[in-house]
């Protein structure tokens, strides 16, 4: 997000930090009374692991199906399968 230079740029900059810093320990937090507490146990390491392993298989996903590459990577790759005038940017 971007503010104009009269608009508290370093203010906004905190801001994130105190948002990103909240959102963690909030993260944090859950995850501990999760294990914490017996019922929960077992869902919670459930959703844990599945959550740590979608982050690598999207990754893998993206680099398979090219979507990480800059537009000119992207069209040197496509030239074979549209051919070389069929290409559009």
């Amino acid at each position: 997000m971007e503010l104009h230079k009269g608009h508290g740029p370093a203010s906004f900059k905190i801001y994130q930090m105190i948002a990103g810093i909240s959102l963690f320990l909030a993260i944090v937090g859950g995850l501990t009374v999760g294990l914490l507490a017996r019922p929960y146990r077992r869902k919670t390491m459930v959703s844990l692991l599945l959550g740590t392993a979608a982050l690598p298989a999207a990754g893998i996903w993206a680099m398979m199906s090219g979507e990480f590459l800059l537009p000119k990577q992207r069209a040197a790759t496509m030239v074979g399968k549209a051919g070389k005038h069929d290409l559009t940017l």
